[in-house]
């Protein structure tokens, strides 16, 4: 028992001698120094709007890693895991405007509660190792934030730390939970010819990252592309862009891209061109609307 405590019921058993209206004033003085502390809250940015972030590696428990890099004018994301003794690593075109967006919220000032001081309680909150999704931002070759999310409690707020700090906050999740995944098709380019790489708008780019029956990516080397039909797009500036499409059982198309960088094309770009290794699924609408005479 505090200091504070053993006082006031000092006073209340001394208080049980006087008028009832003194005893009921040090219960009221007692309740309110027993009372939770008020939650202390900051308004601050996850990161820091001055770094320019060229990578952000995410972890998921139960799904693995994923890397987004700045590739130039594109982003390129790689997919890795583990299949027995074989390592699997898939590279496809991201959606850099849903990067921008996250990375902007992250930058964004948000009310941080103080929730626990103390590291111990991280568990309790879902910010153990192997329940916590894991995001590292990096701005040329240094992490610049390692942040750590758990659970969301019942009014919306997510809880969340710093590698760097033992304290435990809580945030509203609106703006974070929706990009808290590892999944590679939520963060690849919705598009066929993905338009931050050819440059272009063309209306017939709409596609999705193929996934096999456990949910990951699949590699262009599992299938046998003998037989597919092949879509150049010569946008007139050095670069050759093509797609091969292979028909599927259930009439939707697997789909190739691949590019042919120009001479003038910065090299980290080209590198980056040259890994993408992922399968894109189209519909059949779209197949059609590729091939159809512009």
């Amino acid at each position: 028992m505090n200091k504070a405590a053993a006082f006031f019921w000092n006073y209340i058993r001394a208080a049980k001698k006087w008028k009832p209206q003194i005893f009921l004033a040090a219960l009221a003085l007692l309740y309110f120094a027993a009372a939770p502390k008020k939650e202390k809250a900051v308004t601050s940015a996850l990161l820091n709007p001055k770094y320019q972030a060229d990578k952000i590696e995410l972890f998921e428990p139960g799904r693995g890693s994923l890397a987004l890099s700045s590739a130039g004018s594109f982003w390129i994301g790689e997919f890795f895991s583990h299949e027995g003794a074989a390592e699997r690593r898939l590279f496809f075109a991201c959606d850099k405007e849903q990067i921008e967006k996250f990375l902007a919220n992250l930058k964004a000032l948000v009310e941080l509660i103080e929730i626990s001081p103390r590291e111990s309680s991280a568990e309790y909150y879902g910010l153990g190792d192997d329940k916590a999704f894991s995001i590292k931002v990096y701005q040329k070759g240094s992490v610049v934030s390692w942040l750590k999310f758990g659970s969301v409690d019942s009014v919306g707020r997510i809880f969340l730390r710093a590698q760097s700090n033992k304290k435990i906050w809580a945030a509203d999740s609106k703006t974070l939970s929706p990009y808290l995944t590892a999944r590679a098709d939520f963060w690849a380019a919705p598009e066929i010819f993905p338009k931050d790489i050819v440059g272009s708008d063309k209306k017939y780019r709409h596609g999705r990252l193929a996934l096999d029956s456990f949910g990951s990516p699949l590699l262009a080397t599992s299938i046998n592309w003998s037989g597919a039909l092949e879509k150049k797009y010569d946008p007139g500036d050095g670069n050759i862009y093509r797609a091969l499409f292979l028909p599927k059982t259930d009439g939707d198309y697997y789909c190739l891209f691949a590019a042919q960088p120009s001479a003038q094309r910065p090299q980290e770009e080209k590198a980056a061109l040259n890994k993408i290794n992922s399968v894109f699924l189209a519909s059949a609408w779209t197949f059609e609307r590729v091939f159809e005479s512009e």
